[in-house]
């Protein structure tokens, strides 16, 4: 009889074994599908993620270079100043560029270029610009004679 329950036992824990066998290959099977769909859904996302950057670079060069050549139509060419006609600074009367050691102050007011002999020049100008503009007034009605 003990032989007989051993083998009773021995069967039931055959059977038990098995039982938990299946049970693994199923929870295996079931990770192996998970992690081939995490990875397939992480594939796809990144390629998204890729893509999105690649399409929105595309589409802003492809912008910049359709409108580039119209900016420069929007410009009129009445926006550049009046050339000096002046080859002194018209504040202290001083040649331009007679002294190498100053550099010739340049700067636009009113739309009319005005070149100064230096920076410090350019206070006096601001104080009375109106006197200073006549002198160039003058200078050219007396290149038109």
């Amino acid at each position: 009889m003990l032989a007989l329950n051993e083998k009773i036992v021995e069967a039931d824990l055959e059977k038990k074994k098995e039982r938990i066998r299946q049970i693994s290959a199923q929870k295996i099977k079931r990770l192996r599908d998970f992690s081939t769909c995490a990875v397939n859904t992480m594939t796809v996302q990144s390629n998204y993620i890729m893509k999105t950057p690649r399409s929105l670079i595309a589409a802003v060069l492809t912008l910049t270079f359709a409108v580039a050549p119209l900016v420069g139509f929007s410009e009129d060419k009445k926006d550049a100043p009046k050339p000096y006609p002046l080859d002194k600074c018209i504040v202290s009367d001083e040649k331009l560029g007679a002294d190498p050691g100053m550099k010739t102050f340049v700067f636009t007011h009113e739309g009319q270029e005005i070149k100064l002999c230096c920076k410090s020049c350019q206070k006096d100008f601001n104080k009375n610009p109106a006197k200073y503009l006549k002198k160039l007034d003058g200078a050219g009605k007396a290149d038109k004679k």
